[in-house]
């Protein structure tokens, strides 16, 4: 879920940032089943996942102008599935659960890591960010094979698998009493997992502007979030009946923020204006994010263009929209 929030303020040399995402999306595809009889029959895959990702981030800054980052994820996925027929009634059908069934999956998520550099430009200050993640989270056999079609398997990855290297670029400022910034990033799967899994290519681009309501107090944020992600494979095959074949998402974000001292508390909400998914039907009301963040030590000046994480991880794609390798039912 790329982030939309601007917030210009003054913040130290490390910063530790708690940040959880939640989210409802709903999917259906139609698939021929067997009924409990054996006869064929057309059923409705009707799937509603709640989703929630966790995180604790830490960025120290070495010098005025370099620094380091490292962020712990953590994933939660809810899946229920229920079965209808060409009417919209619910159904039974035989070996139900051989691809979905009501079920609670969680575990940690690939963490991240990397550097940063900083620096400014007249009334800009950019900023450049780079990583990768590390394969950590658990992740899942090849569900799409002969031998899986006839045996509960799991479609939802916690990770990918692969180190996948990330980059971002960010420029923020003030003007006439707002702060303006926009973020672009990036994160790239360069490799096959030893499984078979290929995760597709992230892009995100965020831009926001926000005003102090109470100065040092309370501020308000407007943004507007774009994600893109490429098809995700397994064994080089993309597959036309089930998973991440590609998506666009636009979103329109609202951002609130609260500070006391070296603390600041974050609550934003995205809602989509735009969404394109290929070959699958996919819908969420919103993105729902809250996070907490501490300053501490120094005084090097810093900008968030928000990726909910609060001040100055705008550039970091973290993989807010966790459509691509977690919930394809």
């Amino acid at each position: 879920m790329p982030g939309g929030q601007v917030q210009a303020e003054v913040a130290g040399d490390a910063q530790v940032s708690v940040e959880t995402v939640f989210s409802r999306v709903d999917t259906s595809h139609e698939a021929m089943e067997l009924d409990l009889n054996g006869a064929p029959i057309s059923a409705v895959h009707d799937q509603r996942f709640w989703l929630a990702q966790g995180s604790i981030r830490a960025d120290v800054g070495i010098s005025a102008r370099l620094g380091v980052w490292l962020q712990l994820n953590h994933r939660l996925v809810d899946s229920n599935i229920v079965y209808r027929d060409e009417r919209g009634q619910a159904i039974s059908i035989a070996n139900a659960d051989v691809h979905h069934r009501n079920e609670q999956i969680w575990g940690i998520a690939d963490p991240e890591l990397g550097g940063f550099v900083r620096t400014t430009w007249g009334r800009w200050n950019l900023r450049g960010l780079f990583g990768a993640s590390v394969p950590l989270a658990e992740t899942e056999d090849d569900p799409f094979t002969a031998e899986a079609m006839t045996r509960p398997h799991q479609h939802i990855q916690l990770g990918t698998g692969t180190i996948n290297p990330m980059l971002a670029v960010a420029a923020s400022t003030t003007w006439k009493g707002f702060s303006w910034a926009g973020a672009f990033s990036t994160r790239q799967t360069l490799y096959t997992a030893g499984h078979g899994y290929r995760a597709g290519d992230r892009y995100a681009l965020a831009l926001a502007a926000g005003r102090a309501l109470w100065p040092k107090r309370l501020d308000l944020t407007l943004g507007v979030d774009a994600a893109a992600e490429s098809a995700e494979s397994w064994n080089g095959v993309v597959h036309t009946d089930d998973g991440n074949q590609g998506r666009v998402d636009v979103l329109g974000k609202l951002a609130i923020g609260v500070s006391a001292g070296d603390a600041r508390v974050t609550a934003a909400v995205a809602v989509p204006v735009y969404t394109h998914i290929v070959g699958g039907q996919l819908e969420y009301p919103a993105l729902v994010s809250i996070g907490v963040s501490w300053n501490l030590g120094g005084s090097h000046a810093r900008v968030s263009t928000g990726d909910g994480h609060g001040d100055e991880h705008g550039e970091h794609e973290h993989g807010e929209h966790e459509h691509g390798e977690h919930e394809h039912g």
